[in-house]
């Protein structure tokens, strides 16, 4: 879900944009490609494995489907180019950092969608601090510069994308109907973001973004947002409408 509507909203971004903006709109054209290619094949990848050997009969479409998105994390620009490059354009003032929240970590809660947004956006802030440094130290050539600089500089570009994806899964939300497709949207948005901030809760937690009862919540609150969406998997998968003819050629879906 995040994939998808950050894919729409970046596509939507494209068609308005022009002029000094769209040096701006191609690098992020670039990375979400990247991003959505990547997290294609985690997902599939998972599929596979969670339908064991069903998985990889060619006639189930999951085996083919990772072997083409293979060839789409590569074409059109390597992923790993594509990152490093956005990466390095992002620290010479190529992305607009979110100003940091004024309210404590201590009067906020982890089920709180604006306070997940800003932890997001905290991430992306260390990542980028973390690259500034990097650059700044002194280096024997501007090559060693750059290769000591490069890995935070990715996961700037990384932590980029994430905080786009969580942000149109958010907005995606706020414009569903009210009751449950938007409560599953918002539980959708809960689970992305709560997830990546666990992935960095070490970072977050060094610099007083979380506090430590929240850092030892999350686990909890993940499996809370799962035992919400449980009883409503086919519906979220459902909803992706893809009919029953394409549905019928895959053997395993028809037995």
């Amino acid at each position: 879900y995040a994939a998808t509507l950050l894919q729409r909203s970046v596509v939507r971004q494209w068609d308005r944009a022009g002029g000094e903006e769209r040096e701006a709109y191609e690098r992020l054209t670039a990375v979400t490609k990247a991003w959505i290619t990547w997290q294609s094949r985690a997902v599939m990848s998972e599929c596979r494995e969670r339908c064991g050997a069903q998985g990889l009969i060619q006639a189930n479409g999951i085996a083919l489907q990772l072997a083409s998105i293979e060839g789409t994390i590569t074409a059109e620009g390597d992923n790993t180019v594509i990152m490093q490059k956005a990466g390095g354009e992002m620290l010479l003032g190529g992305v607009d950092l979110k100003p940091e929240s004024e309210i404590g970590a201590e009067d906020r809660e982890l089920t709180d969608p604006q306070f997940l947004e800003d932890l997001l956006a905290d991430v992306e802030r260390i990542s980028h601090t973390r690259a500034k440094a990097r650059l700044r130290k002194r280096a024997a050539s501007p090559l060693a510069r750059w290769n000591s600089t490069v890995t935070p500089a990715v996961a700037l570009a990384d932590a980029h994308v994430h905080r786009l994806a969580a942000e149109a899964l958010l907005t995606a939300a706020a414009q569903a109907p009210s009751g449950l497709p938007a409560d599953l949207l918002r539980a959708l948005h809960a689970l992305f973001a709560l997830r990546r901030i666990a992935a960095h809760s070490g970072d977050l937690l060094a610099r007083g973004r979380v506090t430590a009862i929240q850092v030892e919540s999350l686990p909890d609150a993940v499996e809370e947002v799962l035992g919400f969406l449980e009883p409503h998997a086919l519906t979220l998968t459902g909803a992706f409408g893809i009919s029953e003819e394409i549905l019928e050629t895959h053997p395993m879906l028809s037995s």
